[in-house]
């Protein structure tokens, strides 16, 4: 339950209209966990008065409940009655989203009578309330909504005020109209209007837009739409044109153009034009407002602002406060409405003093309520918090501004009437260079919620910039200015918290500026979002920087994790680091480092400063949380460990691992001190009862086990999934377990019994993480689909999807105190979402492109290509000439760049013929491209999960491909058919290669084997154990056919003779697992590359390494060379590939893509942690 709904559930069993102020601050603080005298502090009032509102109100609610409530129980006793009461509450399918209060409605019979008559008896399809800006056009709307509730079976109100994107909007709608089953919108919106109508046909639905006009040109008059938000117009069109049994309501201060077309007073589309209240509802409004007039005096009012309900609220303030209630002496002094309310704002507002100004310009920024903690935070210069809250308390009365349970905001009129003066405000200090606005307030917060910061740079950045055009006639003009106002922040005194700098920097990004070069060096850059900028030979020596968002160089999140205090956020990611950031701003506290691979999950200890970690390099470390240092490291497990989690009382760790066991570790002493065997496959999730001493694991097996600690003894087996398993949890009352799997589905079971009591659908692929709600009441899973799915426990039903991650979901956390989900995804991104909304509120978004693949031909038309593959799902192609690395031009870039895959490419091969290049990716799929066009030809689909290695034939006929799925694949390159499966690795295949001959096929894997495989037959003709260790990464085959080289886990090469099967020789010298290997073309040589970060050249005949090459920074994951063996090209997870002199051991040149900060310049730049300096450095920043 969230606090925004246990207020509403206080209102209604006190039979309030609603709490007052104090109370409800006093409630949702406490019920936020906070002490008296925090809230005192935070919000300017006595401890004393603090304490008697709360025991007043805890007294009330012991009364109401007839069971004792305090500040401590109070949370638990509302969520238990809710529970009760509310059990078939969330089959409503009435959604009110942000719908304001209409408990005070006034008025409206007539209109709410017709408006109900069309919707109901003629059946229209298509409704606009059409009135001026404060003419009640929302609140008649929720009143209908209200009225109409049991008429239909879904009702949705939604608030066009942030302009949500068309998209956005349907995944709303489909969200609520499948009941949460649809995840994936249809391609384009013709195609998802279509499918809206086939809801609206099967369903009797009521979809309200407020605000439609948001979506409108500003000022046209011809009802046309924003750049990109033309699907709506289609959507009114085709509802109204269309038959079904629904209906779409809009308000409106602008008839949109389809409107106009399709309406008739005999049609199924109509407009109410909304004229101003009667009489008595006019003097009510006064009265509300302590305005006592006559009739008369009353209707000269309501005659004079035409019944327009917020003239008439602002009105009444003016005359109750500044012409002592006397209505003739207001009307005498001349304030009419010729222009609409604006001249009613206008002559408010120019009696405001400068605070009170900045103020309405504050709320007009963050564009929703905003609490006065934070809206006193923003202020520059520093205002007293008394004095704050004065002028905000002044506001309220003047109706300027409104007051709700989230803190204050303005109404939509008054919003739009400050932003068009802000906006004026702002372009007239950039045309005349004289700032102070643009010092004092943030034009984009890079630290507000994300759909907010979205909504400010399209509702006041781009008017600005555009009016800027049309007064100064060019983009070279604007940037002039710009450039003079830069300097102009240089050169003046002003205060160091100002704003400027970081709005020079947004209005020039959204202008498509080229920042290349500039000098903001010296400034202040309070608020900036910098992540999406390539700022490449940027200055900013001597800049101060304050709550600023960064490009972060973490790769793929693994796992994401809060603290149990809620205030820092930790996660992992494919670079093999640890982040930790404060989870209240974003800002990046440690980077650690010490794992050389992916690390797969994080945990902090539930009773001390400890974090621990666990990856693909075998080992566990746990690292001191107020420092960022690791402090000790546990070895045990002999393949990758896959899990962790602590014991609740903190005492003891639990581990899982592709080894197939469980380990538990003291954590006193670092040692094992149980092993935990029975599962017949990798184990990927362990998870501690609530008592400690039982213990739940899921594994490949497709089974969960649970284990008593005590004893060692696996005491209950739960099966059900038809695949592996991937998550599991524990309810926190400990009574039953929660599943994810790579079946898609989710599982609720009975540990005890072993039943599986409910089974949860609507994933559409695999469930890699799940997470119970501290109160246990709701479920967060997190998917391969990209998806982020919020469920009901106790009816099975699916209460949110939420869509942002651009790939797919690793990791889901629920935050213990705030009502926040966190998810890591594949994409780079980490991204906190508030569950009331159903939002991302805020995106940390890493930056990490590691190479994983290269091939080189020189077969295509002569030209010398090498094709690398990346992180970042694409394929890059180099024009390298390999024989002569001297002609390479400096600082080269891709000539050419593939798209299609959507996920990291793992392996790249050019046919032998030179016509193919094949690609490999963890996306499942091999994808064939021409090398004429630059397009996927075919696309190769059949194996269920990752593609690790692939090769194609010497008569270039057909692939192999090796994947995760435990199999390797024949494919007909020519038609796209697999052939064949061979199945017979009992895990992971992660290479493949041909003989030289192209009939027999080798593999290799995680299981340390071997396998030669007949191409025609598909009989295994041989298998040996080829690693001490577990995988074996790569292989090379000798020129003579008769030897084949193996690559693995126990850091050595081996090799092999083909026909017998013997170990002729080890390589030893590497100290971590080999990768990569190639064979020279005469044989007497083979390289080797490294997790070790080196490449070994080999004698073969002896033995010995004769050179070492040293200069990648991660992994060597791949390697090729010159017909000549002169020249070697390496790349590595450092994002680099590399040219080396094989005589000399000499690194001839180094490519890579242009680093989003390559070349900017922090020398005495001050407010960065050195968690940030060193991001920045990592992606090209110089600090001299």
């Amino acid at each position: 339950m969230t606090d925004v709904e246990a207020i509403a559930l206080v209102t209604r069993l006190l039979k309030r209209d609603k709490l007052g102020t104090a109370q409800e601050l006093v409630f949702s603080q406490s019920w936020d966990g906070k002490k008296y005298s925090d809230i005192g502090i935070e919000e300017g009032y006595d401890l004393g008065y603090i304490k008697d509102v709360g025991s007043e109100l805890w007294r009330s609610l012991s009364k109401a409940l007839n069971e004792k409530v305090t500040k401590n129980n109070v949370r638990g006793v509302l969520e238990s009655y809710a529970q009760q009461q509310t059990a078939n509450a969330e089959t409503s399918r009435l959604h009110m989203g942000e719908a304001i209060d209409v408990s005070k409605f006034c008025g409206r019979t007539q209109e709410l009578a017709v408006l109900s008559k069309w919707i109901l008896d003629d059946r229209c399809r298509v409704v606009t309330i059409l009135g001026m800006g404060g003419m009640g056009k929302t609140s008649l709307s929720v009143k209908l909504a209200e009225e109409l509730q049991s008429e239909f079976d879904y009702v949705i109100w939604r608030s066009q005020r942030h302009v949500p994107t068309f998209g956005d909007k349907m995944a709303d709608c489909f969200k609520i109209l499948s009941q949460q089953q649809v995840t994936t919108l249809p391609a384009n919106f013709h195609e998802q209007i279509t499918c809206l109508i086939e809801y609206f046909r099967k369903s009797r639905c009521l979809l309200i837009l407020d605000n439609f006009d948001t979506l409108l040109e500003h000022g046209q008059g011809t009802g046309t739409y924003l750049d990109g938000y033309a699907a709506y117009g289609e959507l009114l069109w085709r509802m109204g044109e269309t038959d079904h049994q629904s209906c779409v309501l809009i308000t409106s201060r602008e008839k949109p153009a389809e409107i106009k077309a399709l309406e008739g007073d005999g049609l199924a589309v109509r407009t109410l034009a909304l004229s101003g209240l009667e009489l008595d509802a006019g003097k009510t409004i006064l009265a509300l407002k302590g305005l006592l007039v006559s009739d008369a005096e009353a209707r000269q009012l309501v005659d004079c602002y035409s019944g327009n309900p917020l003239a008439l609220k602002i009105a009444a303030t003016s005359i109750r406060d500044l012409y002592g209630g006397n209505v003739n002496h207001f009307l005498a002094s001349g304030i009419t409405l010729f222009n609409g309310i604006s001249n009613l704002l206008s002559q408010q507002l120019q009696r405001l003093s400068d605070l009170q100004n900045q103020i309405m310009y504050w709320l007009v920024i963050h564009r929703e309520s905003i609490s006065l903690t934070d809206l006193h935070d923003a202020f520059t210069p520093f205002t007293p918090k008394l004095k704050v809250i004065e002028v905000l308390e002044s506001l309220v009365n003047c109706n300027l501004i409104e007051r709700d349970r989230h803190g204050f905001t303005q109404q939509p009129v008054v919003m739009e009437y400050v932003t068009e003066r802000l906006i004026k405000l702002i372009c007239q200090e950039i045309i005349t260079e004289s700032p102070q606005y643009l010092l004092t307030h943030a034009l984009v917060q890079a630290q507000a919620k994300d759909y907010l910061r979205d909504s400010q740079i399209q509702l006041i950045v781009q008017p600005i910039l555009q009016q800027l055009q049309t007064n100064l006639g060019s983009s070279y003009q604007l940037e002039h200015k710009f450039g003079g106002l830069i300097i102009k922040l240089q050169h003046e005194l002003i205060a160091s918290d100002n704003y400027g700098g970081a709005n020079l920097i947004h209005l020039l990004a959204h202008l498509g500026t080229d920042l290349t070069g500039y000098d903001f060096s010296r400034l202040t850059i309070r608020d900036c979002d910098l992540r999406s900028l390539n700022l490449h030979q940027v200055n900013f020596s001597q800049a101060h920087f304050r709550d600023c968002l960064f490009t972060a160089t973490f790769g793929g999140i693994t796992s994401v994790a809060f603290s149990p205090d809620g205030l820092t956020l930790a996660s992992s990611d494919t670079n093999g680091e640890i982040q930790i950031w404060d989870a209240v701003n974003g800002q990046q506290l440690f980077i650690c480092q010490g794992h050389n691979s992916w690390v797969w999950n994080v945990a902090f200890a539930p009773n001390a400063p400890i974090l621990a970690s666990c990856g693909q390099d075998h080992t566990i470390k746990l690292w001191n949380t107020h420092n960022g240092e690791c402090f000790r490291t546990l070895h045990g497990h002999t393949n990758i460990v896959t899990a962790i989690a602590f014991s609740p009382d903190g005492q003891i760790l639990a581990s899982s691992s592709t080894d197939r066991t469980v380990k538990i570790w003291n954590l006193l002493t670092g040692e094992s001190i149980q092993t935990l065997s029975g599962h017949h496959a990798c184990v990927w999730s362990v998870d501690f009862h609530p008592n400690g001493q039982l213990l739940a694991s899921a594994a490949e097996d497709n089974m969960i086990k649970l284990w008593n600690l005590e004893t060692g003894d696996s005491v209950q087996t739960l099966q059900g999934h038809q695949y592996w398993v991937k998550a599991i949890a524990f309810s926190p009352d400990g009574k039953t377990i929660a599943s994810g799997s790579f079946d898609s589905t989710v599982k609720i079971w009975n540990w005890q019994t072993g039943e599986c009591l409910k089974t949860f659908l609507g994933h559409n692929s695999v469930v890699t993480s799940l997470a119970f709600s501290p109160q246990g009441d709701r479920l967060v899973t997190g998917s391969y689909d990209q998806s982020v799915k919020i469920w009901n426990v106790a009816t099975g039903k699916c209460l949110d999807t939420m869509h942002k991650h651009s790939n797919r979901v690793w990791s889901v956390a629920f935050h213990r105190q705030l009502n926040l989900v966190v998810s890591g995804g594949d994409d780079h991104g980490i991204k906190i979402w508030e569950l009331q909304r159903g939002k991302c509120i805020k995106t940390l978004q890493g930056n990490s492109n590691a190479i994983y693949a290269i091939a080189y031909s020189n077969q295509f038309n002569q030209q010398n290509i090498l094709a690398s593959g990346h992180e970042d799902q694409t394929i890059k192609l180099w024009n390298v000439d390999i024989n002569a690395p001297q002609t390479l031009e400096p600082d080269l870039q891709p000539f050419q760049i593939l798209r299609g895959h959507s996920d990291r490419i793992l392996s790249v091969t050019f046919s032998p013929n030179g016509q193919i290049l094949a690609s490999g990716s963890a996306d499942r799929t091999i994808k064939l491209w021409s090398l004429h066009t630059g397009k996927s030809i075919k696309t190769l689909q059949g194996h269920r999960s990752w593609v690790w290695g692939i090769a194609i034939s010497p008569d270039s006929k057909f692939l192999a491909s090796g994947s995760y799925d435990h199999t390797v694949k024949i494919w007909d390159l020519e038609s796209g058919e697999c052939l064949r499966t061979l199945q017979g690795h009992p895990s992971s295949v992660l290479a493949v290669l041909f003989s030289h001959d192209g009939k027999t096929l080798f593999s290799s894997g995680y299981d340390k084997l071997v396998k030669h495989w007949h191409l025609e037959t598909g009989e295994c003709l041989h298998t040996w154990e080829a690693d001490s260790s577990n995988r074996l990464w790569a292989m090379a085959l000798s020129p003579n056919s008769q030897h084949l080289a193996t690559g693995g886990d126990d850091h050595s090469v081996k090799l092999w003779d083909i026909e017998t099967g013997a170990c002729l020789r080890i390589f030893s010298g590497h100290s971590h697992p080999v990768v990569s290997l190639i064979f020279t073309p005469n044989g007497d040589r083979l390289i080797s590359g490294s997790s070790d970060r080196t490449i070994k050249i080999w004698d073969v005949l002896t033995g010995n390494c004769l050179e070492t090459l040293q200069g990648h920074d991660h992994w060597v994951a791949s390697l090729a060379l010159s017909e000549d063996a002169k020249t070697l090209i390496s790349s590595s997870w450092d994002e680099t590939i590399k040219c080396w002199d094989i005589a000399t051991g000499q690194c001839l040149q180094t490519l890579r893509s242009r680093l989003a900060y390559k070349g900017m310049v922090i020398k005495d730049a001050t407010g960065l942690t050195q968690a940030e300096i060193d991001t920045l450095k990592a992606l090209g920043a110089l600090e001299t």
